[in-house]
């Protein structure tokens, strides 16, 4: 049916033409025959009927023309709201790569700096660093640099446990955003209390494993949710999604468009 009409809009002008030639030829066939009685004889002119049906058809050409018109019209506005929408969905999800990368490159930034505040070496140096003090000041500059070192592995922590809660708590690597809050919050509680027992001259053997070991898990389990964040974000990037589909991925709904 589809076709029928698209076959008829393509040759309307051939088809116009030739209805007409026809229309004019059966209008002369019919004034050429004698009426057969008085009352079938015509009391218009071939001329007169010519111009009637020539009016109306030019009407109703008319009243097409502006149906056709109004409907690429639409058609026309309905593609440019499309366009509007979509380059406002695209505006949108630059804004969402540019936050995810920039989220990302903080988390990676934060986490490079609780690291080095832990570090065991750094903590041995500053060790060395007052062996050679006076036994008067050794202690005292000891714990100086102990306290500053604690304090400053508190702060790293306090910054990146802040980052991970800032993620929605419906997020789909929310579990994972969980599990490395824990492991951050064990490997800074292992770290300070290696550099309390460095301070005193406790053994610390039990406390350099503990904290090695939470170490290994922690670089892990970190490395897979920066891995899966990444992942995402790189599918917003590559793959052609709508916005919603992208809000629905991070935060963990299905999309009505996936539904």
């Amino acid at each position: 049916m589809n076709r029928l009409k698209e076959l008829l809009e393509k040759h309307l002008f051939l088809i116009w033409i030739i209805c007409s030639g026809l229309f004019a030829f059966i209008i002369h066939c019919l004034f050429s025959i004698t009426a057969p009685n008085e009352w079938l004889v015509a009391k218009w002119g071939a001329g007169d009927i010519l111009i009637f049906v020539s009016t109306v058809a030019l009407g109703l050409l008319a009243v097409w023309q502006n149906k056709k018109f109004k409907e690429e019209n639409d058609a026309a506005q309905g593609r440019l709201e499309n366009l509007t929408k979509r380059s406002n969905e695209l505006s949108a999800i630059n804004k969402i790569i540019e936050h995810e990368n920039i989220n990302i490159s903080r988390l990676k930034e934060k986490m490079q700096n609780f690291i080095s505040a832990c570090n065991t070496e750094a903590t041995l140096v500053d060790l060395s660093d007052v062996a050679h003090q006076p036994d008067d000041f050794k202690k005292l500059f000891l714990k100086i640099k102990m306290d500053y070192r604690n304090k400053q592995i508190r702060l790293c922590t306090i910054e990146l446990l802040s980052e991970l809660k800032a993620y929605p708590d419906n997020a789909p690597d929310n579990a994972e955003a969980i599990k490395l809050l824990q492991l951050i919050s064990k490997y800074s509680e292992c770290s300070i209390e290696l550099t309390q027992k460095i301070r005193t001259n406790s053994s610390a053997d039990g406390t350099y494993k503990e904290k090695a070991d939470a170490e290994k898990e922690l670089i892990i389990s970190f490395s897979d949710f920066i891995s899966n964040r990444e992942a995402m974000l790189n599918k917003v990037i590559f793959e052609y999604l709508t916005l919603d589909q992208i809000k629905a991925m991070y935060s963990g709904h299905p999309s009505k468009e996936d539904s």
